[in-house]
């Protein structure tokens, strides 16, 4: 029972992230900056997590005593945050929504296997067998099949080159940080004993490195003028999403694996996605379900089941 609990936290974790993306791609066209709607984001989460420390009576000064004597590897989190956040703003005019989400969830897929095989940052050991080699092809299927790359396919033929080539790796790289980042994020909140002071301080090394980019592009804080709080709400949930997600995946990562929790993650956000396109939310075109993508979200959960269960 309790790893069926654990399943569902992480398959929640990721349908958080495709709301998220919408809410900030709001925040952006209002702003005219992406590292300043990623700025807003950012301070709207590290606002919710502190009054959430404040409700809860932590100690604080445990964990900041604690800071200095962490290894310089544990800083990494808010930077791979940013790094995550850079790369999705270059993908996306390249390869489009398909092909960077493709090459991201590969990266995703492929990191948390490996991190699994070799033990890395501390998390238990999963030796990469056949039934992972199984559940990893049956994963990637299904996110070809959910993502209709075939099709994607078809239309960039002739157009494909090196160069592409070296950004859907790129795309890789961005799925990679965000395996890397939830592993990090594991062992600096059993080092802290605080989930929550965890996600706060990630948050807010990238709310810094997000405001400090603003500055270094000319983007200007008085465009914080064209926000908006009332009856628009909704598009500062980002930080909430944002929060709940590092929270959630660092403490999931011990209890389930990198490679489990990517899939789950991936499964989530691919779900997240075709239920938006298909009520056409935040104003989206509206692309109803196929019998393809929920073959795609199948094959996932199969492979799951290959990558954990045996």
């Amino acid at each position: 029972m309790e790893i069926i609990l654990f399943f569902t936290a992480a398959f929640a974790v990721g349908m958080l992230t495709p709301w998220q993306t919408a809410v900030n791609g709001n925040l952006r066209v209002r702003l005219r900056s992406p590292y300043l709607a990623a700025g807003v984001n950012c301070i709207t989460g590290c606002l919710i997590l502190s009054l959430l420390l404040l409700i809860t009576g932590a100690d604080l000064s445990v964990p900041l005593s604690h800071l200095s004597a962490l290894p310089w590897w544990y800083y990494s989190s808010g930077p791979l945050g940013a790094a995550i956040l850079v790369i999705s703003l270059v993908l996306l005019p390249r390869l489009g929504f398909v092909g960077s989400t493709a090459a991201i969830m590969t990266g995703m897929l492929v990191s948390g296997l490996i991190c699994d095989h070799a033990a890395l940052f501390g998390l238990a050991r999963h030796p990469f067998d056949l039934y992972r080699a199984g559940g990893l092809t049956l994963a990637l299927i299904g996110v070809a099949c959910c993502l209709q790359l075939p099709a994607f396919l078809r239309l960039h033929t002739g157009r494909f080159s090196p160069t592409l080539m070296l950004f859907f790796i790129l795309g890789m790289l961005s799925g990679t940080c965000s395996t890397v980042q939830a592993a990090v994020n594991a062992q600096m909140r059993a080092a802290l004993h605080s989930m929550l002071f965890t996600a706060l301080f990630s948050m807010f090394i990238t709310a810094l490195l997000a405001l400090s980019s603003a500055a270094a592009c000319g983007h200007s804080p008085r465009r914080f003028k064209a926000l908006r709080f009332k009856g628009q709400l909704h598009n500062y949930t980002g930080g909430l999403c944002g929060a709940a997600s590092i929270a959630g995946s660092a403490l999931l990562v011990q209890q389930i694996g990198a490679g489990a929790l990517m899939t789950l993650v991936i499964a989530g956000q691919l779900c997240c996605s075709m239920l938006m396109d298909h009520c056409a939310a935040f104003g989206l075109k509206r692309r109803p379900f196929t019998a393809g993508k929920l073959l795609g979200l199948v094959l996932i959960i199969a492979g799951l089941c290959l990558i954990r269960l045996l």
